[in-house]
């Protein structure tokens, strides 16, 4: 059946929850990068916009942080000038602006073929086919 396909309906339920705090997470980074991009293009930058890998690899703490310092930057000044501002609309922000906080953690912690691999054992965001194979390799129906 459809459901057991992805896991389950508990599996699928979760995993769709998991999506959803995920995007959230990961939808200021985007937003952030996609802006400085644009602005570095207006002013004759010849800044390009590099293919993402996708190869099954970690991600260094290091690297992760040359790559989004300045975005984890923005996100302690806007939360340090909304906690002197109104702590309570901080608070209601955090659903958008805790991601800044989070992303160098996220991005090592998502990018780990380790973490990937227990998801897709666990039924979590993962397609179909993935999770046959998992099954088929696990030995489990």
């Amino acid at each position: 059946s459809a459901r057991k396909a992805f896991g389950g309906t508990a599996a699928f339920l979760s995993g769709a929850a998991l999506e959803l705090a995920f995007s959230f997470l990961l939808l200021s980074v985007s937003t952030f990068r996609l802006t400085i991009f644009l602005v570095r293009r207006l002013g004759r930058n010849s800044g390009s916009w590099n293919r993402q890998n996708r190869d099954a690899h970690g991600l260094p703490l290091g690297m992760a942080t040359r790559g989004l310092w300045d975005c984890f930057a923005f996100g302690v000044v806007l939360c340090a000038i909304m906690s002197w501002l109104s702590p309570a609309a901080l608070v209601w922000s955090l659903p958008l602006t805790l991601g800044y906080l989070l992303c160098i953690p996220f991005a090592v912690v998502t990018a780990s073929p380790r973490l990937g691999r227990a998801m897709i054992r666990f039924g979590l965001c993962a397609t179909p086919e993935e999770i046959g194979r998992a099954r088929g390799k696990d030995g489990r129906s």
